[in-house]
């Protein structure tokens, strides 16, 4: 899987959080992960690797959306950002 420095840097930020939250799930933490990506690419209209938010641990894949298809998904009130078919 693709991850980058910034991706790397985002993790390091939140795990404290992390441990902080009672017995997270996946989704949520998956959905946090990506939503610190979301902010450090405030103003920048370059795509970006979100983590699939699926829910499955194994899953290891990415989905490549804009900042503005990012925000998009979240304000219809989707179920994640999910790189396949459940």
């Amino acid at each position: 899987m693709f991850l980058s420095c910034i991706t790397y840097r985002v993790i390091s930020v939140i795990l404290p959080k992390i441990a902080e939250m009672e017995q997270p799930d996946t989704v949520t933490l998956l959905r946090e992960v990506n939503n610190r990506l979301r902010e450090q690419r405030n103003g920048s209209a370059e795509p970006t690797r979100f983590i699939c938010e699926c829910g499955d641990p194994d899953c290891q894949r990415t989905v490549l959306l804009t900042p503005r298809a990012f925000d998009a998904r979240r304000r219809a009130g989707r179920d994640g950002i999910v790189a396949h078919a459940s």
